[in-house]
Protein backbone atom coordinates (compact mmCIF):
# COMPACT_ATOMS: atom_id res chain seq x y z
CA UNK A 1 0.00 0.00 0.00
CA UNK A 2 1.50 3.37 -0.93
CA UNK A 3 2.09 5.81 1.92
CA UNK A 4 -0.66 8.28 2.79
CA UNK A 5 0.49 11.61 1.31
CA UNK A 6 -1.53 13.55 3.89
CA UNK A 7 0.26 11.97 6.85
CA UNK A 8 2.86 14.34 8.39
CA UNK A 9 6.43 13.38 7.56
CA UNK A 10 8.63 12.36 10.44
CA UNK A 11 11.80 14.28 11.16
CA UNK A 12 15.04 12.41 11.74
CA UNK A 13 15.18 10.97 15.26
CA UNK A 14 18.14 11.31 17.57
CA UNK A 15 16.88 8.39 19.64
CA UNK A 16 14.76 5.45 18.47
CA UNK A 17 11.31 5.02 19.92
CA UNK A 18 9.05 2.05 20.36
CA UNK A 19 5.30 2.36 20.13
CA UNK A 20 4.17 -0.16 22.67
CA UNK A 21 0.40 0.21 22.86
CA UNK A 22 -2.36 2.46 21.76
CA UNK A 23 -5.89 1.96 22.90
CA UNK A 24 -9.08 3.62 21.75
CA UNK A 25 -11.48 4.42 24.51
CA UNK A 26 -15.19 4.87 23.91
CA UNK A 27 -17.14 6.76 26.57
CA UNK A 28 -13.90 7.44 28.44
CA UNK A 29 -12.94 3.78 29.01
CA UNK A 30 -9.19 2.95 29.12
CA UNK A 31 -7.10 -0.09 28.39
CA UNK A 32 -3.69 -0.31 30.06
CA UNK A 33 -0.25 -0.11 28.36
CA UNK A 34 3.06 -1.68 29.35
CA UNK A 35 5.97 -0.36 31.43
CA UNK A 36 9.27 0.85 29.98
CA UNK A 37 11.89 -1.60 28.72
CA UNK A 38 15.51 -1.55 29.82
CA UNK A 39 17.11 1.89 29.31
CA UNK A 40 13.86 3.29 28.01
CA UNK A 41 11.31 5.81 29.28
CA UNK A 42 7.58 5.36 28.92
CA UNK A 43 5.17 8.20 28.23
CA UNK A 44 1.46 7.88 28.84
CA UNK A 45 -0.48 10.30 26.64
CA UNK A 46 -4.17 11.10 27.05
CA UNK A 47 -6.06 12.91 24.29
CA UNK A 48 -9.48 14.18 25.33
CA UNK A 49 -12.01 15.25 22.70
CA UNK A 50 -12.23 19.08 22.93
CA UNK A 51 -15.74 20.19 24.00
CA UNK A 52 -16.10 22.38 20.92
CA UNK A 53 -15.44 19.37 18.66
CA UNK A 54 -18.78 17.91 19.70
CA UNK A 55 -20.35 20.45 17.32
CA UNK A 56 -18.51 19.07 14.28
CA UNK A 57 -20.56 15.92 13.74
CA UNK A 58 -21.52 15.46 10.09
CA UNK A 59 -19.51 18.43 8.83
CA UNK A 60 -16.23 16.93 7.63
CA UNK A 61 -14.45 18.52 10.59
CA UNK A 62 -14.79 15.51 12.88
CA UNK A 63 -11.64 14.52 14.79
CA UNK A 64 -10.48 11.19 13.25
CA UNK A 65 -6.78 11.14 14.14
CA UNK A 66 -4.35 12.47 16.72
CA UNK A 67 -0.67 13.19 16.12
CA UNK A 68 1.66 13.07 19.13
CA UNK A 69 4.93 14.98 18.78
CA UNK A 70 7.81 15.01 21.26
CA UNK A 71 10.36 17.77 20.74
CA UNK A 72 13.79 18.14 22.38
CA UNK A 73 14.20 21.89 22.95
CA UNK A 74 14.65 24.04 21.12
CA UNK A 75 13.32 22.36 17.97
CA UNK A 76 14.50 18.77 17.43
CA UNK A 77 11.60 16.38 16.91
CA UNK A 78 12.38 12.99 18.43
CA UNK A 79 8.99 11.36 18.12
CA UNK A 80 6.00 11.75 15.80
CA UNK A 81 3.15 9.28 15.88
CA UNK A 82 -0.32 9.55 14.31
CA UNK A 83 -3.03 7.45 15.96
CA UNK A 84 -6.59 6.79 14.79
CA UNK A 85 -9.38 8.44 16.78
CA UNK A 86 -12.84 6.99 16.29
CA UNK A 87 -15.65 9.47 15.61
CA UNK A 88 -17.55 7.70 18.39
CA UNK A 89 -14.77 8.19 20.93
CA UNK A 90 -14.42 10.86 23.58
CA UNK A 91 -10.82 10.06 24.55
CA UNK A 92 -7.72 8.23 23.47
CA UNK A 93 -4.88 6.96 25.65
CA UNK A 94 -1.57 5.55 24.47
CA UNK A 95 1.78 4.52 25.95
CA UNK A 96 4.87 5.42 23.96
CA UNK A 97 8.47 4.35 24.69
CA UNK A 98 11.76 5.87 23.64
CA UNK A 99 15.42 5.60 24.58
CA UNK A 100 16.77 8.42 26.76
CA UNK A 101 20.36 8.77 28.00
CA UNK A 102 19.31 10.45 31.22
CA UNK A 103 16.60 12.60 32.65
CA UNK A 104 15.34 14.99 29.97
CA UNK A 105 12.52 17.51 29.59
CA UNK A 106 10.67 17.55 26.26
CA UNK A 107 7.98 19.68 24.66
CA UNK A 108 4.87 17.59 24.02
CA UNK A 109 2.43 18.60 21.27
CA UNK A 110 -0.86 16.79 20.63
CA UNK A 111 -2.59 17.67 17.35
CA UNK A 112 -6.25 16.85 16.71
CA UNK A 113 -6.90 16.34 12.98
CA UNK A 114 -9.80 15.63 10.68
CA UNK A 115 -9.79 12.91 8.01
CA UNK A 116 -8.01 15.23 5.55
CA UNK A 117 -5.19 15.76 8.03
CA UNK A 118 -6.09 19.38 8.86
CA UNK A 119 -5.09 20.37 12.38
CA UNK A 120 -8.20 21.68 14.16
CA UNK A 121 -6.92 21.77 17.74
CA UNK A 122 -3.50 21.60 19.36
CA UNK A 123 -2.39 21.28 22.98
CA UNK A 124 1.14 21.99 24.18
CA UNK A 125 2.85 21.13 27.44
CA UNK A 126 6.19 19.86 28.75
CA UNK A 127 7.06 16.47 30.19
CA UNK A 128 10.14 15.06 31.94
CA UNK A 129 11.32 11.51 31.08
CA UNK A 130 13.95 9.31 32.74
CA UNK A 131 15.30 5.79 31.96
CA UNK A 132 13.19 3.06 33.52
CA UNK A 133 10.41 5.45 34.56
CA UNK A 134 6.88 6.00 33.32
CA UNK A 135 5.69 9.61 33.01
CA UNK A 136 2.20 10.90 32.51
CA UNK A 137 1.79 13.98 30.36
CA UNK A 138 0.05 16.75 32.33
CA UNK A 139 -3.26 17.77 30.77
CA UNK A 140 -3.24 20.88 28.59
CA UNK A 141 -6.43 22.42 27.19
CA UNK A 142 -6.40 22.29 23.38
CA UNK A 143 -6.51 25.55 21.43
CA UNK A 144 -8.70 25.84 18.34
CA UNK A 145 -6.79 26.35 15.06
CA UNK A 146 -9.54 25.51 12.58
CA UNK A 147 -11.47 27.70 10.13
CA UNK A 148 -12.71 31.10 11.25
CA UNK A 149 -9.77 31.83 13.53
CA UNK A 150 -9.92 35.56 12.71
CA UNK A 151 -13.69 35.93 13.22
CA UNK A 152 -14.59 38.55 15.85
CA UNK A 153 -18.37 38.87 15.38
CA UNK A 154 -21.18 37.21 13.42
CA UNK A 155 -24.75 37.99 12.36
CA UNK A 156 -27.44 35.66 11.03
CA UNK A 157 -29.00 36.84 7.77
CA UNK A 158 -31.61 37.34 6.65
CA UNK A 159 -33.67 38.03 9.72
CA UNK A 160 -36.87 35.94 9.64
CA UNK A 161 -39.61 37.42 11.79
CA UNK A 162 -42.26 35.22 10.15
CA UNK A 163 -42.29 32.18 7.83
CA UNK A 164 -45.31 30.55 6.22
CA UNK A 165 -45.79 26.86 7.06
CA UNK A 166 -43.88 24.55 4.72
CA UNK A 167 -41.59 27.29 3.38
CA UNK A 168 -37.85 26.73 2.96
CA UNK A 169 -35.46 29.62 3.51
CA UNK A 170 -31.66 29.69 3.09
CA UNK A 171 -29.93 31.27 6.09
CA UNK A 172 -26.34 32.46 6.12
CA UNK A 173 -23.88 33.91 8.60
CA UNK A 174 -22.13 37.22 8.01
CA UNK A 175 -18.74 37.13 9.75
CA UNK A 176 -16.43 40.06 10.53
CA UNK A 177 -12.90 40.34 11.89
CA UNK A 178 -11.78 42.70 14.65
CA UNK A 179 -11.65 45.62 12.21
CA UNK A 180 -15.24 44.97 11.09
CA UNK A 181 -13.99 43.73 7.73
CA UNK A 182 -15.96 40.83 6.19
CA UNK A 183 -14.47 37.35 6.51
CA UNK A 184 -15.01 35.19 3.38
CA UNK A 185 -17.78 32.61 3.94
CA UNK A 186 -15.52 29.77 2.79
CA UNK A 187 -13.22 30.55 5.75
CA UNK A 188 -16.00 30.22 8.33
CA UNK A 189 -17.44 27.03 9.80
CA UNK A 190 -21.05 27.33 10.98
CA UNK A 191 -22.99 24.87 13.11
CA UNK A 192 -26.77 25.38 12.85
CA UNK A 193 -29.47 24.35 15.28
CA UNK A 194 -32.94 25.22 16.56
CA UNK A 195 -34.57 25.39 19.96
CA UNK A 196 -37.40 23.07 18.84
CA UNK A 197 -36.73 19.55 17.48
CA UNK A 198 -39.83 19.88 15.28
CA UNK A 199 -38.14 22.69 13.34
CA UNK A 200 -35.24 21.64 11.16
CA UNK A 201 -32.24 23.52 9.76
CA UNK A 202 -29.57 21.54 7.93
CA UNK A 203 -25.78 21.89 7.92
CA UNK A 204 -25.89 24.48 5.12
CA UNK A 205 -28.40 26.75 6.90
CA UNK A 206 -31.48 25.69 4.95
CA UNK A 207 -34.51 26.18 7.21
CA UNK A 208 -37.60 24.05 6.58
CA UNK A 209 -40.60 25.43 8.43
CA UNK A 210 -42.76 22.76 10.09
CA UNK A 211 -46.36 22.17 9.07
CA UNK A 212 -47.83 23.70 12.23
CA UNK A 213 -47.69 27.23 13.60
CA UNK A 214 -45.04 27.78 16.26
CA UNK A 215 -42.16 30.03 17.32
CA UNK A 216 -38.55 28.89 17.79
CA UNK A 217 -34.99 30.14 17.80
CA UNK A 218 -32.55 29.38 14.98
CA UNK A 219 -29.02 29.42 16.36
CA UNK A 220 -25.70 29.70 14.49
CA UNK A 221 -22.45 28.82 16.26
CA UNK A 222 -19.00 29.59 14.84
CA UNK A 223 -15.95 28.10 16.59
CA UNK A 224 -13.15 30.56 17.36
CA UNK A 225 -9.89 30.36 19.32
CA UNK A 226 -9.80 30.38 23.12
CA UNK A 227 -10.75 31.92 25.41
CA UNK A 228 -14.15 32.47 23.72
CA UNK A 229 -14.27 29.06 21.97
CA UNK A 230 -17.36 29.98 19.93
CA UNK A 231 -19.55 32.88 18.81
CA UNK A 232 -23.34 32.67 18.77
CA UNK A 233 -26.06 34.55 16.96
CA UNK A 234 -29.71 33.68 16.55
CA UNK A 235 -33.05 34.84 15.29
CA UNK A 236 -36.53 34.15 16.60
CA UNK A 237 -38.77 32.67 13.89
CA UNK A 238 -42.57 32.52 13.89
CA UNK A 239 -44.25 29.98 11.64
CA UNK A 240 -47.71 31.14 10.58
CA UNK A 241 -50.47 29.53 8.49
CA UNK A 242 -50.52 30.42 4.80
CA UNK A 243 -52.65 33.47 4.09
CA UNK A 244 -52.82 34.42 7.78
CA UNK A 245 -50.18 37.10 7.85
CA UNK A 246 -50.01 40.71 8.96
CA UNK A 247 -47.24 42.92 7.60
CA UNK A 248 -45.48 45.17 10.11
CA UNK A 249 -43.50 48.31 9.36
CA UNK A 250 -40.68 48.39 10.13
CA UNK A 251 -39.94 44.67 9.89
CA UNK A 252 -36.44 44.96 11.37
CA UNK A 253 -34.92 47.71 13.51
CA UNK A 254 -31.95 48.33 15.81
CA UNK A 255 -32.46 50.18 19.09
CA UNK A 256 -30.42 51.42 22.03
CA UNK A 257 -31.40 50.19 25.51
CA UNK A 258 -34.45 52.27 26.40
CA UNK A 259 -35.01 53.24 22.75
CA UNK A 260 -38.49 53.55 21.27
CA UNK A 261 -40.17 52.52 18.02
CA UNK A 262 -43.67 52.85 16.61
CA UNK A 263 -44.77 49.67 14.80
CA UNK A 264 -47.68 49.74 12.35
CA UNK A 265 -49.73 47.04 10.63
CA UNK A 266 -49.77 47.97 6.94
CA UNK A 267 -51.35 44.86 5.39
CA UNK A 268 -53.70 42.10 6.45
CA UNK A 269 -57.07 41.77 8.18
CA UNK A 270 -58.26 44.76 10.23
CA UNK A 271 -57.83 45.01 13.98
CA UNK A 272 -58.11 45.47 16.82
CA UNK A 273 -54.71 43.87 17.41
CA UNK A 274 -52.89 42.41 20.36
CA UNK A 275 -49.17 43.27 20.55
CA UNK A 276 -46.60 40.84 21.91
CA UNK A 277 -42.87 40.87 22.66
CA UNK A 278 -41.23 37.43 22.61
CA UNK A 279 -44.68 35.85 22.91
CA UNK A 280 -45.87 37.93 25.90
CA UNK A 281 -48.84 40.26 25.43
CA UNK A 282 -47.63 43.75 26.26
CA UNK A 283 -44.04 42.54 26.62
CA UNK A 284 -41.94 42.56 29.78
CA UNK A 285 -39.20 44.51 31.53
CA UNK A 286 -36.62 41.96 30.30
CA UNK A 287 -37.41 42.21 26.57
CA UNK A 288 -39.23 45.53 26.27
CA UNK A 289 -42.81 46.72 26.57
CA UNK A 290 -45.36 47.53 23.85
CA UNK A 291 -48.69 49.31 24.21
CA UNK A 292 -52.03 48.69 22.50
CA UNK A 293 -51.09 51.08 19.68
CA UNK A 294 -47.83 49.24 18.80
CA UNK A 295 -45.44 51.71 20.50
CA UNK A 296 -42.42 49.72 21.71
CA UNK A 297 -39.91 50.69 24.41
CA UNK A 298 -36.72 48.63 24.58
CA UNK A 299 -35.47 47.27 27.92
CA UNK A 300 -32.94 49.33 29.86
CA UNK A 301 -30.58 46.37 30.07
CA UNK A 302 -29.50 44.42 26.97
CA UNK A 303 -30.98 40.90 27.33
CA UNK A 304 -28.77 37.83 27.06
CA UNK A 305 -30.38 37.24 23.65
CA UNK A 306 -30.30 40.80 22.24
CA UNK A 307 -32.73 40.10 19.37
CA UNK A 308 -36.36 40.23 20.41
CA UNK A 309 -39.48 39.61 18.39
CA UNK A 310 -42.36 42.08 18.24
CA UNK A 311 -45.62 40.61 16.89
CA UNK A 312 -49.15 41.78 16.23
CA UNK A 313 -52.10 39.41 16.04
CA UNK A 314 -55.79 39.90 15.32
CA UNK A 315 -57.50 39.86 18.70
CA UNK A 316 -60.54 37.98 17.34
CA UNK A 317 -58.38 35.44 15.46
CA UNK A 318 -54.93 35.01 17.08
CA UNK A 319 -53.75 32.72 14.25
CA UNK A 320 -53.50 35.83 12.04
CA UNK A 321 -50.21 37.39 13.00
CA UNK A 322 -47.16 39.27 11.77
CA UNK A 323 -43.79 39.91 13.37
CA UNK A 324 -40.71 42.13 13.31
CA UNK A 325 -37.26 41.86 14.86
CA UNK A 326 -35.64 44.37 17.21
CA UNK A 327 -31.90 44.23 17.89
CA UNK A 328 -30.97 45.82 21.22
CA UNK A 329 -27.48 47.25 20.71
CA UNK A 330 -25.73 49.42 23.34
CA UNK A 331 -23.56 51.02 20.61
CA UNK A 332 -25.21 51.72 17.24
CA UNK A 333 -23.79 49.78 14.31
CA UNK A 334 -22.25 51.70 11.41
CA UNK A 335 -24.26 52.58 8.31
CA UNK A 336 -27.95 53.39 7.87
CA UNK A 337 -27.30 56.13 10.43
CA UNK A 338 -27.52 59.88 10.82
CA UNK A 339 -24.58 61.63 12.47
CA UNK A 340 -24.72 65.16 13.90
CA UNK A 341 -21.76 67.52 14.40
CA UNK A 342 -22.73 71.02 15.48
CA UNK A 343 -19.43 72.63 14.48
CA UNK A 344 -18.09 73.21 10.96
CA UNK A 345 -14.63 74.05 12.37
CA UNK A 346 -13.89 70.34 12.84
CA UNK A 347 -13.37 70.05 9.09
CA UNK A 348 -11.70 73.26 7.97
CA UNK A 349 -7.98 73.39 7.26
CA UNK A 350 -7.24 75.37 10.44
CA UNK A 351 -8.22 72.39 12.62
CA UNK A 352 -5.38 70.20 11.47
CA UNK A 353 -2.41 72.05 12.91
CA UNK A 354 -4.03 71.54 16.34
CA UNK A 355 -4.88 67.84 16.15
CA UNK A 356 -4.14 66.52 12.69
CA UNK A 357 -3.94 62.87 13.78
CA UNK A 358 -7.36 62.68 15.46
CA UNK A 359 -9.25 64.85 12.98
CA UNK A 360 -7.69 62.80 10.17
CA UNK A 361 -8.87 59.61 11.89
CA UNK A 362 -12.37 61.07 12.37
CA UNK A 363 -12.76 61.73 8.65
CA UNK A 364 -11.42 58.30 7.72
CA UNK A 365 -13.75 56.59 10.18
CA UNK A 366 -16.74 58.49 8.80
CA UNK A 367 -16.20 57.39 5.20
CA UNK A 368 -14.55 53.95 5.44
CA UNK A 369 -17.09 52.16 7.63
CA UNK A 370 -18.31 48.67 6.79
CA UNK A 371 -21.93 47.60 6.98
CA UNK A 372 -24.83 46.02 5.16
CA UNK A 373 -26.43 47.19 1.95
CA UNK A 374 -25.01 48.03 -1.47
CA UNK A 375 -23.90 51.53 -0.49
CA UNK A 376 -21.35 50.13 1.96
CA UNK A 377 -19.23 49.46 -1.14
CA UNK A 378 -19.70 52.94 -2.60
CA UNK A 379 -16.77 55.28 -3.25
CA UNK A 380 -18.29 58.79 -3.25
CA UNK A 381 -18.69 61.35 -0.45
CA UNK A 382 -21.25 63.96 -1.51
CA UNK A 383 -20.82 67.51 -0.12
CA UNK A 384 -24.42 68.85 -0.36
CA UNK A 385 -24.19 72.66 -0.49
CA UNK A 386 -27.80 73.30 -1.52
CA UNK A 387 -30.88 74.04 0.56
CA UNK A 388 -29.50 77.54 1.16
CA UNK A 389 -26.40 76.24 2.93
CA UNK A 390 -25.21 78.78 5.50
CA UNK A 391 -21.60 78.22 4.52
CA UNK A 392 -22.30 77.79 0.79
CA UNK A 393 -19.19 77.12 -1.24
CA UNK A 394 -16.98 77.99 1.75
CA UNK A 395 -17.63 74.42 2.91
CA UNK A 396 -16.71 72.83 -0.40
CA UNK A 397 -14.11 70.28 -1.43
CA UNK A 398 -12.06 73.25 -2.72
CA UNK A 399 -12.01 75.17 0.57
CA UNK A 400 -11.80 72.14 2.91
CA UNK A 401 -8.75 70.94 1.04
CA UNK A 402 -7.22 68.83 3.81
CA UNK A 403 -10.52 67.07 4.45
CA UNK A 404 -10.91 66.35 0.73
CA UNK A 405 -7.32 65.06 0.52
CA UNK A 406 -7.91 62.68 3.45
CA UNK A 407 -11.05 61.35 1.77
CA UNK A 408 -9.09 60.72 -1.43
CA UNK A 409 -6.26 59.04 0.51
CA UNK A 410 -8.88 56.71 2.02
CA UNK A 411 -9.82 55.57 -1.50
CA UNK A 412 -12.99 57.68 -1.74
CA UNK A 413 -14.01 60.52 -4.08
CA UNK A 414 -15.27 63.84 -2.61
CA UNK A 415 -17.83 65.55 -4.86
CA UNK A 416 -19.58 68.94 -4.50
CA UNK A 417 -23.37 69.00 -4.99
CA UNK A 418 -24.78 72.50 -5.42
CA UNK A 419 -28.30 71.48 -6.47
CA UNK A 420 -30.88 73.41 -4.48
CA UNK A 421 -33.01 70.33 -3.64
CA UNK A 422 -33.16 66.55 -4.06
CA UNK A 423 -35.55 65.25 -6.72
CA UNK A 424 -34.26 61.77 -7.57
CA UNK A 425 -32.51 58.90 -5.81
CA UNK A 426 -28.81 59.37 -5.14
CA UNK A 427 -26.28 57.87 -7.53
CA UNK A 428 -25.50 54.24 -6.60
CA UNK A 429 -21.83 54.98 -5.83
CA UNK A 430 -22.63 57.54 -3.09
CA UNK A 431 -21.78 56.13 0.34
CA UNK A 432 -21.76 59.23 2.57
CA UNK A 433 -23.96 62.31 2.30
CA UNK A 434 -22.75 65.49 4.06
CA UNK A 435 -25.44 68.15 4.68
CA UNK A 436 -23.63 71.46 5.32
CA UNK A 437 -25.71 73.84 7.51
CA UNK A 438 -28.87 73.93 5.32
CA UNK A 439 -31.30 76.82 5.87
CA UNK A 440 -34.19 75.50 3.71
CA UNK A 441 -36.31 72.68 5.15
CA UNK A 442 -36.42 69.28 3.48
CA UNK A 443 -39.71 68.08 2.01
CA UNK A 444 -41.19 64.69 2.83
CA UNK A 445 -40.18 63.51 -0.65
CA UNK A 446 -36.58 64.49 0.08
CA UNK A 447 -36.69 62.88 3.52
CA UNK A 448 -37.94 59.65 1.95
CA UNK A 449 -35.13 59.72 -0.63
CA UNK A 450 -32.64 60.00 2.24
CA UNK A 451 -34.39 57.19 4.13
CA UNK A 452 -34.06 55.05 1.00
CA UNK A 453 -30.38 56.01 0.83
CA UNK A 454 -29.89 54.98 4.48
CA UNK A 455 -31.83 51.75 3.96
CA UNK A 456 -29.27 50.82 1.32
CA UNK A 457 -26.48 51.18 3.89
CA UNK A 458 -25.59 54.86 3.38
CA UNK A 459 -24.51 57.29 6.10
CA UNK A 460 -25.95 60.82 6.46
CA UNK A 461 -23.90 63.49 8.27
CA UNK A 462 -25.65 66.70 9.33
CA UNK A 463 -23.24 69.57 10.06
CA UNK A 464 -24.93 72.24 12.17
CA UNK A 465 -23.72 75.17 14.24
CA UNK A 466 -24.54 77.38 17.23
CA UNK A 467 -27.30 80.01 17.20
CA UNK A 468 -24.92 82.94 16.70
CA UNK A 469 -23.86 81.53 13.34
CA UNK A 470 -26.64 79.18 12.26
CA UNK A 471 -29.67 81.01 13.70
CA UNK A 472 -32.69 80.26 11.53
CA UNK A 473 -31.17 76.95 10.41
CA UNK A 474 -31.53 75.30 13.82
CA UNK A 475 -35.30 74.58 13.39
CA UNK A 476 -34.45 73.06 9.98
CA UNK A 477 -31.89 70.80 11.66
CA UNK A 478 -34.19 69.74 14.48
CA UNK A 479 -37.10 68.92 12.17
CA UNK A 480 -34.77 66.95 9.90
CA UNK A 481 -33.50 64.88 12.84
CA UNK A 482 -37.03 64.20 14.04
CA UNK A 483 -38.12 63.11 10.55
CA UNK A 484 -35.14 60.71 10.32
CA UNK A 485 -36.06 58.98 13.60
CA UNK A 486 -33.50 60.70 15.81
CA UNK A 487 -34.74 62.80 18.70
CA UNK A 488 -31.55 64.85 19.04
CA UNK A 489 -32.15 68.58 19.39
CA UNK A 490 -29.73 71.42 18.69
CA UNK A 491 -30.48 73.89 21.50
CA UNK A 492 -28.27 76.61 19.99
CA UNK A 493 -26.09 77.07 23.07
CA UNK A 494 -22.39 77.42 22.19
CA UNK A 495 -19.57 76.00 24.33
CA UNK A 496 -15.79 75.57 24.14
CA UNK A 497 -15.34 78.58 21.90
CA UNK A 498 -11.96 79.32 20.37
CA UNK A 499 -9.72 76.62 18.99
CA UNK A 500 -9.76 73.76 21.52
CA UNK A 501 -8.85 70.07 21.49
CA UNK A 502 -11.38 67.89 23.27
CA UNK A 503 -9.55 65.28 25.42
CA UNK A 504 -9.92 61.52 25.16
CA UNK A 505 -12.17 61.56 28.24
CA UNK A 506 -14.79 63.47 26.21
CA UNK A 507 -15.07 60.75 23.55
CA UNK A 508 -17.39 57.76 23.68
CA UNK A 509 -16.72 54.39 22.09
CA UNK A 510 -18.19 54.05 18.59
CA UNK A 511 -16.98 53.12 15.12
CA UNK A 512 -16.67 56.84 14.35
CA UNK A 513 -14.34 57.52 17.31
CA UNK A 514 -12.24 54.38 16.95
CA UNK A 515 -8.52 55.15 17.36
CA UNK A 516 -9.13 58.78 18.36
CA UNK A 517 -7.65 60.41 21.47
CA UNK A 518 -9.35 63.78 21.05
CA UNK A 519 -10.67 66.15 18.39
CA UNK A 520 -9.99 69.74 17.39
CA UNK A 521 -13.07 71.98 17.25
CA UNK A 522 -14.30 75.43 18.21
CA UNK A 523 -17.50 76.98 19.55
CA UNK A 524 -19.84 74.02 19.08
CA UNK A 525 -23.55 73.93 19.80
CA UNK A 526 -24.99 71.67 22.48
CA UNK A 527 -27.23 68.67 21.65
CA UNK A 528 -29.88 67.17 23.89
CA UNK A 529 -30.37 63.45 23.32
CA UNK A 530 -33.57 61.45 22.98
CA UNK A 531 -34.05 57.73 23.72
CA UNK A 532 -32.80 56.68 20.25
CA UNK A 533 -29.66 58.83 20.23
CA UNK A 534 -26.05 58.01 21.15
CA UNK A 535 -23.44 60.56 22.25
CA UNK A 536 -20.14 60.59 20.32
CA UNK A 537 -18.40 63.19 22.45
CA UNK A 538 -18.96 65.80 25.13
CA UNK A 539 -17.61 69.26 25.92
CA UNK A 540 -14.51 69.98 28.02
CA UNK A 541 -16.53 69.49 31.23
CA UNK A 542 -17.78 66.09 30.00
CA UNK A 543 -21.38 67.09 30.74
CA UNK A 544 -22.83 68.50 27.49
CA UNK A 545 -23.16 66.55 24.24
CA UNK A 546 -21.59 68.12 21.13
CA UNK A 547 -21.89 65.25 18.61
CA UNK A 548 -24.26 62.30 18.31
CA UNK A 549 -25.48 59.46 16.11
CA UNK A 550 -28.74 57.53 15.66
CA UNK A 551 -30.00 54.77 13.41
CA UNK A 552 -32.37 56.06 10.74
CA UNK A 553 -36.04 55.11 11.02
CA UNK A 554 -36.65 53.82 7.50
CA UNK A 555 -40.45 54.19 7.65
CA UNK A 556 -41.40 56.60 4.83
CA UNK A 557 -43.20 59.83 5.63
CA UNK A 558 -46.60 60.45 4.02
CA UNK A 559 -46.42 62.35 0.74
CA UNK A 560 -49.42 64.41 -0.43
CA UNK A 561 -50.74 63.49 -3.87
Amino acid sequence: MPPNPRRPRRAALRAPFVFVASSLAVANCREGGTGPGPGMAALQVAAQLPPLAANFAGTGLEITQVTVRLIRPPSTEVLSRTLPFSVDATSLQATLQLVVSGQETFDLQVEYRNAAGRVLFVSRTSVTLAPGATAQAPPAPPAYLGPGGNVDSIAVAPQLPAVVVGDSVALRVLAFDGQRQPVPPESVYVRWGTSNPAAGVNATGLLRAPATAMSFWVVARVPVPAPRDSLLDSTLVSVIPAGNQLVLVPDSVEKLPGGTQQFTVTSGPPGPYEWLVNGLVGGSSAFGAIDAAGFYTAPRVVPAQPKVQVCARVAANPSVTGCAVVLINPVPSAGADVVVFNDINIWDDAAFPLDSVDNDRLIRNLVTFTGGGPRANGNTVLFHLGHGSQCGLTCSTQTNQIMAAIIRAAGMVPVDDTASTFSTAFAPNVKVLLLWTPLVAFTNVEINLMKLFAGEGGRIVFIGEHAGYYGSGIPVENQFLLDMGAVMTNIGQSVDCGRVVQPASSLRQHQITTGMNGVSMGCASVITLGPNDFALWYDMTNTQVLAGVAKVDLTPLPVPP
